[in-house]
């Protein structure tokens, strides 16, 4: 299974409520890091992850980031030695501190 070709497997399911959001995709992702699992279970959690971030970009808290700035979310495979990474980012504000 191909975890870049899911990714973008994965984008492309989401693009419509992407669309609908207002949110920029910039993939940066490599085909042909191959894993063991099946490609729609990959492709579900990506798609779940760039869903939640979308929401988090599309809710950004007024005054977080400057109005010129777009809704963003980035999605990455990339290799490290024998491991392969998928993050997916976004220009949401984030989880608050802690109070204590």
């Amino acid at each position: 299974m191909d975890v870049g070709r899911a990714a973008v497997e994965a984008v492309q399911q989401c693009t419509p409520f992407l669309r609908r959001t207002g949110i920029d995709v910039r993939l940066a992702v490599e085909e042909g890091h191959l894993a063991h699992g099946e490609s729609s279970d990959v492709g579900f959690a990506i798609a779940h992850l760039l869903t939640n971030a979308a929401e988090a970009a599309a809710e950004r808290s007024p005054g977080a980031l400057a109005p010129s700035q777009p809704r963003r979310v980035r999605v990455a495979v990339t290799r490290e030695g024998t491991a392969i990474h998928v993050s997916v980012d976004d220009s949401g504000r984030g989880v608050p501190p802690r109070s204590e």
